[in-house]
């Protein structure tokens, strides 16, 4: 018989393209770093062509039986790092940072202490503690002309059910979504409800700041609220300008705490007087309080050639400047202060400076305005960078919270310091 012929094989089928791998960070990028807080893990995502969006992901480990302001406190100042890492970027941005009280490997022990969830465009970040609803102050109305963008359908959604943590960097998938949505954590069995952040009107003290704080409660805060006459304390200018590539908020971090702890309004504004004009000495500052029943901001303290002379000056809170600042999320750069209607108000002639780069920081909270921070004139003649920018936004959600759980006295014999 004839031999059978050879059976054709069959066609291969075609091979699927390999997906695109995620584009990686951007080399050299910091980690957020800050006293007493370990990395456990990262994750990150460039924008690609199924995600415009630029994300962020940590987890980081604090020592246990933090309080929930102290856990407000990293939260906030390890995103204002990440904001500041990310400034560049003209992408959306995604960040998801989460806090544990263990060190673990692989699954942890327990949920995270605290998370913090931003989405640049939706505004303020979104902090959840433990136990707590989830908390954020209102995002601020952007103008007309920079509406922030609505989310677009390929951003990346939290899941319903928790999800480990990985600890050890590993590849990010096409929608990265390792720890769950702000309020997705049951509290712990038995465990008493924890206020919302930015509910607690006072800090409270960590067993490290126990001494501190009777001490200031024997002292002035505890005898009465309203402060004394006291000479104006001379303001330190020792250290200098940072340049861009400094870690300000990692340096901000510790001296911001110890503003809990001063006794009232106008020794708290002097104390931050003092750190302005060491990390970022400028010509001019003013520290501005506001009077609810006068509905006007008034100049606590301020640094500049007359800077007792515009102590106590009134500015209303319909100028334009002050209006757009809380409006704004971050704070606002004037690049020719001299043409910007606001600067030549006469608080600044008060001070004898006359602005040409200027910053304006909104001290507010949940809505409510409580001060204004101005600088004007930075050491050297260059324009203020992103770095200082985010240090002032840090500076103001601090003195924010200081305020907000302090009598606001603001009569001559509380701020008008002694000859």
């Amino acid at each position: 018989p004839a031999p059978a012929a050879p059976a054709e094989p069959a066609p291969a089928a075609p091979a699927e393209p390999a997906p695109a791998a995620p584009a990686e960070p951007a080399d050299g990028e910091p980690v957020p770093s800050l006293p007493g807080m370990t990395l456990i893990s990262r994750r990150a995502e460039e924008p690609s062509a199924t995600s415009p969006i630029a994300y962020r992901e940590f987890a980081f480990a604090l020592e246990p039986g933090l309080s929930p302001k102290e856990l407000e406190r990293y939260a906030r100042a390890t995103w204002e790092q990440v904001r500041t890492a990310l400034a560049a970027r003209t992408s959306q941005k995604f960040v998801q940072i989460a806090l544990f009280d263990h060190t673990f490997q692989g699954r942890p022990q327990r949920p995270p202490v605290a998370v913090l969830a931003w989405k640049d465009w939706r505004g303020d970040p979104v902090i959840q503690i433990r136990g707590a609803a989830p908390a954020a102050q209102p995002a601020p109305q952007a103008p007309a002309a920079q509406e922030a963008p609505a989310p677009v359908a390929a951003a990346p959604a939290a899941p319903a059910a928790p999800a480990p943590v990985a600890a050890q960097p590993v590849a990010p998938p096409a929608a990265p979504a390792a720890f769950p949505a702000p309020g997705a954590f049951p509290a712990p069995a038995g465990a008493a409800p924890q206020p919302a952040v930015g509910s607690a009107p006072a800090p409270v003290a960590g067993p490290t700041e126990a001494r501190s704080a009777e001490a200031i409660a024997a002292g002035a805060l505890g005898s009465s609220p309203r402060p004394s006459r006291r000479p104006l304390a001379p303001v330190q200018t020792a250290s200098g300008r940072r340049s861009p590539s400094e870690d300000l908020i990692s340096e901000l971090f510790e001296e911001m705490h110890q503003l809990h702890f001063m006794p009232d309004i106008v020794t708290g504004a002097e104390y931050v007087l003092n750190i302005l004009a060491r990390v970022l000495p400028t010509e001019g500052t003013l520290i501005h309080v506001f009077d609810i029943n006068s509905r006007q901001f008034v100049v606590v303290r301020a640094n500049g050639p007359r800077s007792t002379a515009v102590l106590l000056h009134r500015t209303s809170d319909t100028l334009p400047i002050f209006r757009e600042t809380f409006r704004r999320a971050r704070t606002l750069t004037f690049l020719d202060a001299s043409t910007t209607d606001g600067f030549q108000e006469g608080r600044w002639e008060q001070l004898g400076v006359v602005p040409k780069l200027a910053l304006c920081g909104a001290v507010q909270q949940g809505g409510r305005y409580l001060g204004v921070i101005e600088l004007a004139n930075p050491e050297g003649g260059d324009a203020f960078h992103d770095g200082e920018v985010n240090a002032v936004d840090y500076i103001c959600e601090q003195f924010a919270d200081f305020v907000a759980s302090r009598p606001i006295v603001l009569d001559e014999d509380a701020v008008i310091p002694r000859a």
